[in-house]
């Protein structure tokens, strides 16, 4: 599969390639969606952190989390996120988002290890609204979990 064919970019294709799980990963398109279904939205809203990967004004790749009481996250619509949450004191991203930079974001709750992937273009400096836009797509992959190296039987 070639990457102008694929809803992967090159990059997500190599590392499919390098793990071995390139053809697993065929299928997943049926999962990438530009909308949100209501379990995902109720999802969002339950959570009390959000995990968000962004670059710095110097280009420097950050995580980050995103945390408040639980309802700070809304979907007014299936195609909309609204983050009610600012960063925490001290976050190397803080102060350094601009309108249209790239973010990636992960909701994830440890107990079930139920997890949705977002990523946007910022449309805000002080809030994060996530909106459908053409490169947004909502991810719910399968997990991947590359088979372990074989253990030689020398002993």
């Amino acid at each position: 599969m070639d990457a102008a064919a694929s809803i992967f970019h090159a990059g997500e294709l190599a590392i499919q390639e390098r793990v071995g799980v390139r053809e697993q990963m065929a299928g997943a398109a049926a999962y990438i969606r530009d909308f949100m279904p209501e379990q995902h939205r109720e999802f969002y809203h339950s959570l009390p952190f959000f995990f968000v990967g962004a670059l710095d004004a110097a280009g420097q790749p950050w995580a980050t989390v995103l945390a408040a009481d639980p309802g700070f996250i809304v979907t007014p619509d299936a195609r909309t996120l609204d983050i009610r949450s600012g960063m925490l004191p001290g976050d190397p991203l803080e102060g350094q988002l601009r309108a249209g930079d790239h973010i990636g974001g992960l909701g994830l709750e440890p107990t079930t290890r139920r997890r949705n992937r977002r990523q946007w273009r910022n449309r805000r400096r002080r809030r994060w609204r996530v909106a459908r836009e053409r490169d947004a797509k909502l991810r719910q992959l399968p997990a991947v979990h590359p088979a372990p190296p074989a253990q030689s039987g020398a002993g």
